[in-house]
């Protein structure tokens, strides 16, 4: 799959599927072009500023930041759909990204000890990470089947063994 074919399908075919398994290949080109897009923000952070034009100050980073929130918005959805179907592929529920999502807002929000709250996000982040970049299960499993479409089936022959 391609990596036109990765996008086409991250914002149109599954923009809310959290049904199904993503492969680590998907995860991985729409995690790097969050990365980009977050250099290029910190790229225009670091070296623009407000600019005078024929006498109107524009605020060049305010309009680029507000464009960022409305993208941000928009992408919550296929996202955390993404990271469903990623731990989907390791047949894990998805209710584990859930859990992750409630537990930093609780930790955030209800508690005054923020350094708590810092060490269980790093804590529960890395965790996470790791889940999103560990090998999915081989074959189908109880969210479908195998993204990569390498595993066994039950009428796949190897070596004139049917397995």
């Amino acid at each position: 799959m391609g990596l036109s074919n990765y996008f086409r399908s991250f914002l149109c075919e599954n923009y809310s599927n959290f049904s199904g398994r993503a492969s680590r290949g998907e995860f991985s080109c729409i995690a790097v072009a969050f990365i980009l897009m977050n250099l290029f923000m910190a790229f225009i952070d670091y070296h623009n500023g407000g600019q005078y034009y024929r006498d109107i100050y524009i605020d060049i980073k305010f309009m680029i930041y507000k464009a960022y929130d409305i993208l941000n918005i928009i992408l919550i959805f296929p996202v955390s759909s993404l990271i469903v179907r990623r731990i989907h592929d390791l047949d894990l529920s998805g209710w584990v990204f859930v859990f992750y999502v409630f537990s930093v807002f609780v930790l955030y929000f209800c508690f005054d000890v923020y350094l708590y709250a810092l060490l269980i996000f790093i804590i529960s982040s890395n965790l996470l990470i790791i889940l999103m970049v560990v090998r999915g299960t081989v074959g189908s499993n109880r969210f479908g089947q195998d993204p990569l479409g390498c595993g066994l089936g039950d009428d796949v022959k190897m070596g004139g063994v049917e397995m």
